[in-house]
Formats: structure tokens, sequence, C-alpha cells
């Protein structure tokens, strides 16, 4: 018996398990919070994208794709159970402040390989990498 068996055994009985992002519903949540208004009344879409803004355009439009590239690109092809809220919301930055401002959110194709591109610098891939 090991010396902190019995604490393990009496004050440690319940455990929560958390998780980062793991379907398009939750992703489309969260890129909604980049569309509502903070309390001078602009969103973080309308400060960054305010053109596009005006035209309709919200980070919720693109829940869709962002999944879609997550999930083909990422998820299964490295084995992962869910997406690290550190990771989303630094390939959400990258996207809004950098890629989209720059290239516009007309063309799939493009905002895809944007997604791709901003997946990559968030820092996902190189931390699931271990030293030996």
């Amino acid at each position: 018996m090991s010396e902190n068996e019995l604490i393990r055994g009496r004050f440690f009985t319940q455990s929560c398990t958390y998780y980062g992002l793991r379907s398009h519903k939750e992703i489309k949540q969260c890129l909604s919070a980049y569309d509502e208004l903070d309390s001078t009344g602009i969103s973080v879409t309308q400060k960054f994208l305010t053109k596009e803004y005006n035209s309709g355009f919200r980070m919720s439009n693109l829940s869709h794709l962002v999944w879609d590239v997550y999930d083909r690109e990422y998820r299964k092809t490295l084995k992962l159970d869910s997406w690290g809220m550190q990771y989303f919301t630094a390939m959400t930055k990258t996207l809004i402040i950098d890629y989209l401002p720059r290239y516009g959110v007309e063309n799939e194709d493009d905002v895809r390989s944007m997604i791709s591109r901003s997946i990559d610098v968030s820092g996902l891939v190189p931390s699931l990498v271990e030293i030996a």
C-alpha cells in the first residue's frame, strides 16, 4: 500500500475531464462570440472586417469551413480528441487580424487555405511533438 493511498481513496474520488472543441456546433458558438457587440457597440468582426461586416459577413459564417479544415487536415490525421481553446483562439486571431482583411472572404478556396495556414501558425502541430 502506498503512503498516500488512504488520502487518495478518501478525498480524490471524483474527477472532471476538460475538453477543447469537439464539434461544428461548438466552433460555431465560439466564432459567434466574435460577431457579438461589445460595450462600445462594435464587434471584433466589425472592427477588423468593416466592409465585409457591412455586407453581411459574420465570423460564424465560416464555422462549416473551419470545422471541415480542422476535421480533415488535423483532427483525423493527428487523431485528436479535441481542439484546445489556446490553439483555436490563436487560429481565429490570425485569421481575423491578418489573413481575412488582407485577402478577403469572397473566394471559398482561398478562405479554406487561410484557415489551414492559420491553424498551422497557431502552434497546434508543434505542440504535439515530444522530445524522446
